[in-house]
C-alpha cells in the first residue's frame, strides 16, 4: 500500500516531472513502525520494552527517515513519493498493529482514527490524480531524456 501511495503522491504532486518513487515504499515501512511505536507509548499494550526504549526508537526512526529524505536532493527522486509512502505506511500501521491495545475502547479509537485517515488519504490521492495535468511533451519519454542528457544518449524505448 505504501508503494501505491508513494507513486500516487509523486504522480499527483509532481505531474510535470519524471521521477523515481521507489524509496517511498521504504518510507512506508518507517511510517508503519512509527505508528506502532506511538501506539505502544500512548496506550496500555502488551509491552516488552520500556517507554524510554520506544522513545529512542522513534528518535532513531526520525533520523533514518531524514537521512532517506535527503535523497530527494538528487535529480529524479521524488519528495512527494517519500511523503506519500510514509503517510500511507503510518495509516495502515495504525490498523495492523492495533490488536496489541488491551482496552477495547482505546483499540476502537485507534482503529477508527486509522480508518478515517486512510479514507481521507484515498480521497486525497484520487482527487489529486484527477486534477493532475502533466505536460504533453512528457508523453514522449525518449525525447524528454534526449533533452535532459545533452550528449550521447540513445533511446531504446519499445513504445
Amino acid at each position: 500500500f505504501s508503494a501505491i501511495g508513494s507513486v500516487s503522491f509523486s504522480c499527483a504532486l509532481n505531474a510535470d516531472e519524471i521521477s523515481v518513487a521507489s524509496s517511498g515504499a521504504i518510507m512506508g515501512l518507517f511510517g508503519a513502525k512509527m505508528s506502532e511505536f506511538l501506539m505502544l507509548m500512548n496506550f496500555r499494550t502488551k509491552k516488552t520494552m520500556s517507554d524510554e526504549y520506544y522513545t529512542k526508537q522513534i528518535i532513531l526512526m526520525l533520523i533514518v527517515s531524514a537521512f532517506v529524505c535527503n535523497f530527494t536532493l538528487f535529480p529524479f527522486v521524488s519528495w512527494a513519493g517519500h511523503f506519500g509512502g510514509f503517510f500511507c505506511g503510518f495509516t495502515i500501521g495504525m490498523l495492523l498493529f492495533s490488536r496489541k491495545i488491551k482496552s477495547s475502547g482505546d483499540r476502537k479509537l485507534w482503529i477508527g482514527s486509522g480508518l478515517v485517515l486512510t479514507a481521507l488519504l484515498l480521497m486525497t490521492i484520487v482527487s489529486m490524480l484527477v486534477e493532475a495535468n502533466p505536460r504533453e511533451e512528457l508523453g514522449d519519454v525518449c525525447n524528454y531524456y534526449e533533452e535532459v542528457h545533452l550528449e550521447g544518449y540513445d533511446c531504446y524505448c519499445l513504445f
